[in-house]
């Protein structure tokens, strides 16, 4: 169930900087231009496709990537502070980038609540074949 939370949040986080960055923040429902607002953007697209990548039911193929380069979202406790960042990331990009930031936070609270209270309970992320 949070994994389909976190793909929630990563794509309305990834359709709001895309929508941000090439120039529909100009209206008044998304944030206004400043320059720093391109670079951050840019981060948050980066970061939404990389949350996406590693979400737990996958192929294989994608599996050595994740692992190798980023161990730390393949723990409750990793991704759901990875998930806390990217939320307050996206929650400078308007209505909409706080709506899914909002998301994107509370998923991550989750996450950290699930490694702290139930991780004797956890199944372990098996990778699909």
């Amino acid at each position: 169930m949070l994994a389909l939370w976190q793909l929630i949040s990563s794509i309305g986080m990834l359709i709001t900087s895309i929508l941000w960055y090439v120039g529909a923040g100009q209206t008044p429902v998304l944030a206004s231009h400043n320059p720093s607002g391109y670079i951050v953007s840019a981060y948050l697209i980066l970061f939404s496709l990389l949350s996406i990548s590693v979400i737990p039911e996958r192929p294989a193929c994608l599996s050595g990537f994740g692992r190798k380069w980023f161990p730390f979202l393949f723990s409750n406790r990793g991704r759901g502070a990875f998930s806390i960042f990217c939320g307050t990331l996206c929650c400078g990009f308007g209505i909409f980038g706080v709506a899914f930031g909002v998301i994107s936070i509370g998923n991550g609270l989750a996450h950290i609540i699930c490694a702290l209270f139930f991780k004797n309970k956890l199944k372990k992320v098996e990778v699909i074949e």
